[in-house]
């Protein structure tokens, strides 16, 4: 088998190339980085993709700046929705199976606080969901074997493991501020970008049909009780005050509740691990670097 990945640059990435090591016999991995192609050059991708030899593309790729995205509307669906329907339209050609990652914030939260389904209707609140959501419908309806792994509140440790996600900056200000103001009123699934990489695998292996599918970790959390966690696992000496997100405005809104319901793919990969256990396994893994 045969497997292209794109955004392999990234913490979902990276655990995806480390996680195939396990299956160099029977699987090849094409890693390819933004510097070696870059999606946002839309007119390039089918001349890009045609030249590849792949069975499955995993499109790690993505405009994931939710803030920015309320201004760079153009770049947001230019990267999240128009490259998405390029590149499936490749993979239909090639027959080949296309699985795309998407995130909770294609809903617009639930009133009930119960976790969210495949069948929940949508209602993003900002750009980032908006263009999401359009790159969902647009590789399902142009590719007739797409996958959407809906995803949310990643972490994942990096090349840099300094940056890019909510664990790593709660440690860094934690350990500069000793006290930190965070919002306790909005609930989401974080999820490890190694249980990620692992359900990805185990769905190939699985051969699921196409389809929607939420890919998070078992479990919710306010980004309160998250810092909380952290900060416990870290062992930094830190205050964490509860907020109201009204305390705390960012140029883009977001759901008060968007937890994923993992069920549907839980019942055909078998049982996904809470957030706890993942954090866990990332701060053994983060004290082994």
């Amino acid at each position: 088998m045969k497997i292209l990945l794109l955004g392999a640059s990234g913490q979902l990435g990276t655990d995806i190339i480390k996680y195939q090591q396990k299956f160099a016999e029977t699987i090849i991995l094409q890693a390819v980085t933004r510097q070696q192609f870059d999606i946002s050059h839309v007119n390039k991708i089918n001349e890009f993709l045609d030249a590849q030899d792949f069975d499955i593309l995993i499109n790690c790729t993505g405009y994931t700046q939710v803030d920015k995205a309320e201004i760079e509307i153009d770049s947001a669906f230019l990267i999240n929705a128009f490259a998405v329907e390029k590149i499936a339209e490749v993979c239909e050609q090639k027959q080949a199976k296309l699985i795309h990652m998407s995130t909770d914030y294609i809903f617009g939260g639930n009133s009930n606080n119960q976790p969210l389904n495949e069948q929940t209707s949508h209602a993003p609140l900002n750009i980032y969901g908006k263009s999401k959501l359009l790159g969902e419908e647009l590789a399902l309806s142009t590719c007739s074997n797409t996958i959407i792994l809906r995803t949310a509140s990643l972490f994942g440790i990096n090349p840099s493991k300094t940056k890019g996600n909510f664990v790593e900056t709660i440690i860094k200000y934690g350990k500069e501020k000793g006290s930190l103001r965070v919002v306790q009123d909005q609930f989401m699934s974080p999820t490890g970008t190694a249980d990620l990489a692992r359900m990805i695998f185990k769905a190939i292996q699985a051969e699921i049909a196409p389809g929607i599918y939420h890919a998070v970790n078992s479990g919710q959390a306010s980004w309160y009780e998250f810092a909380n966690s952290i900060i416990e696992q870290a062992k930094i000496d830190c205050i964490i005050q509860p907020i109201a997100a009204t305390e705390y405005p960012l140029p883009a809104k977001r759901p008060a509740y968007s937890v994923l319901d993992n069920t549907k793919l839980s019942q055909l990969i078998g049982t996904i691990p809470h957030w706890r256990k993942s954090l866990a396994s990332y701060f053994k893994f983060r004290a082994s670097l």
